[in-house]
């Protein structure tokens, strides 16, 4: 992890523990390269599963397009899992006591050759870098891009975890006027 590369880090969570929550997510060939850096790889790769292809089919299964992940990542796979399979992963690689749970990111300054946290709970951290992934109404976002509430785009998703296994192999999206329904495997019984 990054403490076995000498950078040190403190992770902030609002929530009081880590519970399951949330749906899939795909890894692109970046952050699998981040997952080798630190030492972590292998761990992702068993709690996820491969996607081979991309597959738009119509709402009657005629295919539309295929393509192969590894043509556009010029050889580098990509991978599904689920959200809390993903914690697992990288909660397994941190440290207890580089975690602050039951706290949450309030301010963020920007002090030239570093930067200033502060939470909730009074607690000022400094470092070198602050990573935000504080959702949509991101803290970290407003702080520095101003606070322009997020703008609807047109297009709503839905996301669940449905136990089944094999439904499809790939990313399979089937659409239609206005409507897109997208099934991924994420490698364990979902």
């Amino acid at each position: 992890g990054l403490t076995a590369r000498g950078i040190e880090f403190e992770l902030v969570e609002r929530a009081a523990g880590f519970e399951p929550v949330g749906a899939g997510i795909a890894l692109m060939p970046p952050a699998l390269r981040i997952g080798e850096k630190l030492g972590f790889l292998e761990s992702l790769e068993a709690a996820s599963c491969r996607l081979s292809t991309m597959n738009w089919l119509t709402r009657t299964g005629t295919v539309l397009q295929t393509f192969e992940y590894a043509a556009v990542w010029q050889g580098r796979e990509v991978r599904s899992i689920h959200r809390s399979r993903l914690h697992e992963v990288l909660l397994a690689s941190t440290p207890h006591e580089k975690l602050i749970l039951d706290d949450a990111v309030c301010g963020i300054s920007d002090l030239g050759n570093s930067v200033e946290v502060r939470t909730e709970s009074g607690r000022t951290l400094f470092g070198d870098l602050a990573v935000g992934a504080d959702g949509i109404q991101s803290v970290v976002r407003r702080n520095f891009f101003g606070g322009a509430p997020p703008r609807f785009l047109g297009t709503n998703y839905w996301r669940a975890a449905l136990p089944g296994d094999h439904l499809v192999e790939s990313y399979t999206s089937f659409v239609a006027r206005g409507r897109t329904v997208g099934l991924v495997p994420l490698g364990d019984g979902r």
